[in-house]
Formats: C-alpha cells, sequence, structure tokens
C-alpha cells in the first residue's frame, strides 16, 4: 500500500489506522475519527481488502471502527452546535455558520472553566499569551475542516514527529490561526514542564530576520529560535 499511496499519501491516511483483530474472513482496523473512517471507506477500502487478501491468501474483508478517543475529534464535541455548513464556526446559537470559531454568545456560550488558559511567557522575548478561546475545545468541526483539525491534534499529541511543520492554507475567517493556537496551548501545557511556545505573523519572522542580517546578529537570531520547543 505505501508503493501504490506513496510516503505521503500512505503516512497521512493509512499511518493513523490501527489493526485491531483477525477472525475469520474479516479484518477489523480502528480509524481515529469519523472523517477519517468515512475517507478510507470511499477511497482506500478497496485497496486495503486488496493488500490483506494477497497477504492471506484469500479473500479478507475489512471492518472499518472508530477508536475509543474518536468523539475528541468529532463535531459531537460542541453538544450546542446542531447544525454545521461546512467549515465549523460556531455563531452561539446552536448552528453553525462556517469557520471554525466558536464567539461564545447565546446558547452555545461555554463556561470559562472549559477553555484553554494561557501561563505567562518564560522570557519578555516570548510571546506572553496566546488567545484563551482558540483551543480545541472551541473548535467546531465540519465536513471542510475535519482534516485539518486531525492533523493539527495529531501535531498537538506528538510534535515534531506528524506533519513538521505543518502547513495550514484557507480562505481569511475559517479557522487556521484557531487551530495553530490551540496546537500551542495543548503543547504549552502537556509534559513535565512548561514548553516554551513562539507565536508570530511571518512579516514579523522575515522582518526580524532582515534586521538580523543587517546589524550582523545572525547568532542572536538563530538562538532565539533555537530556545523554543515550538515555533
Amino acid at each position: 500500500m505505501r508503493n501504490e499511496l506513496g510516503q505521503v499519501g500512505y503516512e497521512t491516511w493509512i499511518g493513523p489506522l490501527n489493526f485491531v483483530a483477525h477472525q475469520g474472513s474479516t479484518v477489523t482496523v480502528e480509524a481515529p475519527n469519523r472523517f477519517f473512517r468515512d475517507w478510507i471507506n470511499d477511497r482506500y477500502l478497496s485497496l486495503m481488502r486488496s493488500a490483506l487478501s494477497a497477504e492471506a491468501g484469500g479473500d479478507i474483508e475489512v471492518r472499518l471502527t472508530l477508536g475509543a478517543n474518536a468523539a475528541v475529534a468529532a463535531p459531537q464535541q460542541r453538544p450546542n452546535s446542531a447544525h454545521s455548513n461546512g467549515n465549523g464556526h460556531s455563531n452561539g446559537t446552536g448552528h453553525s455558520n462556517g469557520n471554525g470559531h466558536a464567539n461564545g454568545n447565546g446558547n452555545g456560550k461555554a463556561s470559562a472553566a472549559n477553555r484553554a488558559t494561557t501561563a505567562a511567557a518564560p522570557r519578555g522575548d516570548r510571546h506572553p499569551t496566546l488567545n484563551a478561546r482558540y483551543s480545541f475545545a472551541e473548535f467546531v468541526v465540519g465536513s471542510a475542516n475535519q482534516f485539518a483539525h486531525a492533523a493539527a491534534q495529531a501535531v498537538a499529541n506528538q510534535p515534531g514527529e506528524k506533519y513538521n511543520p505543518l502547513f495550514i492554507y484557507g480562505g481569511v475567517g475559517l479557522g487556521k490561526t484557531h487551530l495553530v493556537t490551540a496546537i500551542g496551548h495543548h503543547i504549552w501545557a502537556s509534559g513535565e514542564r512548561p514548553k516554551k511556545v513562539l507565536f508570530m505573523p511571518a512579516e514579523i519572522f522575515m522582518n526580524e530576520l532582515i534586521g538580523s542580517l543587517r546589524r550582523d546578529k545572525m547568532n542572536e537570531f538563530r538562538e532565539k529560535f533555537r530556545r523554543v520547543d515550538t515555533l
């Protein structure tokens, strides 16, 4: 399957799947969330069936199931968001209008206790805060952003291992900043020590780079970014 899909395609779609069981002529495979399950079912199920049948020396059927943590990545994580038209922006009334952000008004308002908090940055040259509203808990998942959401969660849970670097693209207001900020929140809070997370617009990064080149301070520039855990 890796030869058929290529390394990137295999790691993106087959890598997150887990082998669960082989009973008789049926193999059970676990997907991390509904989006992955449906995507595999629509596009790669026949290829998976062929590969497994060839290995087993007979016809094999594939049963796709959801992992135990699938609900975390599923749209049900915000019960008040009853409807989604694609990109997951909650307007706080129980409906989704398309962008992946929850504005916390009306019935869609989440309690402050459920929102990710931001610890103070350990150094003055780091961002002192990340937007507290932009957490995974506040991101509303829709059909158009499910893969980006799943990729962001993979990065947050395994930084440096999954999608490194992670590149998210899309139109204005569709939740790109929300997702990368949510990654920052998660990484910051995980592990035995607070992680050093640096969040900055690319324009500022370029300005600092050019300024360091002009002032012959590239060593300082390099050290600044080497000291952070996540950029």
